[in-house]
């Protein structure tokens, strides 16, 4: 019986020997072309080889050994012809497609987003990089069992993101709420995370994943906003607490920090300040302090929104040279025995420099209550204008 691999493998070789450029170092390209003689019709071992040797693009779809991609031989035609038609650029995109459990499926899909939704320009936003993004492959490799959810989901490139956290989900009982819920939601751009993963990528449980994407969908959360959602979800958060969170997101005031001032705080008022707090990002690691704040005496809630309203007042700029750490005293101030009027009193003034106040609470510790007049001069020390924080130690006499 004549073996069918030796006859193609000599039609291969007869097609090497009469078109192989002259002066061709030969290994990569022989390699190519050998592998393409293992195809099983002569029309497509044509097409392969004259592919590898025309240098063209195409040559990527060929599994010769060595080739960082190793496309499967059925697949190397719809390869060839996907690369031919639609131009180098859609390599990538054509070898993704051809790794797939039905290539063919995922070539005919590729119209659906090419030429139509391609980047025409350098910021990439709300589009598709064809050397880049393949969403028919990513639907057929990671949502096999909501294929046409998917599909419909990247078919609005700005809701990419959640497209991709969707598809990332275990199974179908995820993913098809996911993709649902990137239907309604109204994203910004493709840089930015729509929300609707995150809420099951975030949450097991059915009554928080609801409560996260209907607060993704509403159009009272702000589009920037929603991308936070799945932090109010948080099960590090009472309900009382994730319905204060929830509130937040969809008010002016809606940030990252809504979860963070949730968390700290179970009164309104204290909530407020929070926010107002983080609202300015020079008092980020001093409000910080206060959400972690256990007083020295009082109640939690009561103390911390104080300790927010110091940090506020203080009306902090953070130095060039500074480190992501405190630069007043306002939490050491309601934390530490002291006297807590005269610390919070010297954190907020406009005469102490934002490079002294982190003495404050020095002063107000020195001596007993009687010991007014020396805390007074301390802080009439701080007043005075010093380039370093460390030189008001020396200068003041006092000790950390």
């Amino acid at each position: 019986m004549k073996d069918k691999r030796a006859t193609a493998l000599a039609n291969g070789v007869s097609l090497i020997a009469d078109n192989i450029p002259l002066g061709s170092s030969g290994s990569r390209a022989l390699d190519q072309c050998a592998s393409c003689a293992q195809l099983n019709k002569l029309d497509l071992q044509r097409r392969c080889i004259s592919c590898v040797l025309d240098s063209a693009a195409c040559g990527s779809c060929v599994p010769y050994p060595g080739a960082a991609t190793q496309v499967k031989l059925s697949a190397v035609g719809g390869c060839i012809d996907c690369v031919k038609l639609k131009g180098k650029r859609f390599t990538g995109t054509c070898l993704t497609c051809s790794l797939t459990a039905d290539p063919a499926m995922c070539f005919t899909c590729l119209g659906d987003f090419y030429p139509a939704m391609m980047c025409k320009t350098s910021t990439y936003l709300d589009c598709y990089k064809p050397d880049y993004d393949n969403p028919c492959a990513s639907c057929q490799n990671g949502a096999a069992y909501a294929y046409n959810s998917c599909i419909e989901c990247y078919k609005k490139p700005a809701g990419k993101p959640d497209c991709d956290f969707c598809s990332e989900l275990a199974d179908e009982k995820g993913q098809l709420p996911c993709y649902s819920c990137s239907k309604q939601s109204q994203t910004v751009h493709s840089d930015v995370p729509g929300g609707c993963g995150l809420c099951f990528a975030h949450s097991k449980d059915a009554r928080t994943q609801q409560e996260c994407i209907e607060c993704v969908v509403s159009n009272k959360t702000a589009k920037g906003n929603k991308q936070h959602c799945h932090l109010c979800a948080s099960t590090d958060l009472t309900p009382q607490q994730a319905t204060l969170c929830y509130k937040c997101l969809a008010s002016p005031l809606g940030s990252p920090d809504c979860s963070t001032c949730a968390a700290a705080t179970n009164s309104e008022t204290a909530f407020t300040s929070c926010m107002t707090c983080y609202n300015n990002s020079n008092n980020g690691p001093d409000c910080d302090e206060c959400s972690d704040l256990l007083p020295f005496h009082g109640d939690v809630d009561a103390s911390r929104k104080q300790c927010y309203g110091c940090v506020t007042a203080s009306k902090l700029i953070v130095p060039e040279d500074a480190g992501f750490a405190p630069l007043g005293s306002c939490s050491a101030c309601l934390s530490t025995k002291g006297d807590q009027a005269a610390c919070i009193a010297c954190n907020i003034n406009p005469k102490i420099s934002v490079a002294a106040k982190s003495w404050c609470n020095s002063c107000s510790s020195i001596g007993d209550v009687f010991d007014v007049a020396k805390r007074s001069a301390c802080f009439s020390c701080l007043e005075t204008r010093l380039k370093q924080s460390s030189e008001y130690q020396t200068k003041c006499g006092l000790s950390r």
